[in-house]
């Protein structure tokens, strides 16, 4: 619910209220934007999405994740790990944690939800979701798209995502 009512953009966007977080920002909207937990490096915050680190430490940032890149189309819930608590995912979370959790599906009927966006600075966004069971499980479908132009001079920025998730109870 507070993602949805952040109505942030990119997961840098959903995450400015996280406890003990800081953000760090270069540029604007196509900029990069990594995560600073407790003060520590950048490269010693691990974030996962569903579980899998997207940190790469071959990466020219050395192993910090650009959170600017990262859609909230795909993002359902958010936890922070901080702490003692972040020694449970490894030395890569020296400062400590960020996990993503994507939508899933399940029991129940098929469910959609699509929506759109305008505003200033020729700013146009979509989303849509699709969701339903399979089984004993469920799968989602889902993508957006933003536009923004004109913000600063003739600058123009475009992004679009699509994602799919699927679980099965074996």
């Amino acid at each position: 619910e507070s993602i949805e009512a952040s109505e942030g953009r990119s997961a840098a966007e959903v995450l400015t209220e996280g406890p003990g977080l800081s953000l760090a920002g270069t540029g604007s909207r196509a900029g990069v934007t990594n995560a600073i937990l407790r003060g520590g490096d950048p490269n010693f915050t691990l974030v996962l999405l569903d579980g899998i680190a997207l940190n790469d430490t071959t990466e020219q940032q050395g192993g910090a994740v650009n959170l600017e890149e990262l859609s909230t189309g795909f993002v359902e819930r958010a936890e922070i790990v901080r702490g003692t608590a972040s020694a449970f995912y490894g030395s890569s979370s020296l400062a400590g944690a960020i996990q993503l959790l994507t939508p899933r599906g399940g029991p129940g009927p098929l469910r959609a939800s699509f929506g759109a966006e305008a505003g200033n600075a020729s700013t146009r966004r979509g989303s849509g979701r699709l969701s339903g069971p399979v089984r004993s499980g469920g799968w989602a479908l889902g993508g957006s798209w933003a536009e923004e132009a004109h913000r600063v001079g003739e600058d123009r920025f475009e992004q679009f995502d699509v994602w799919g998730t699927g679980d099965l109870k074996l």
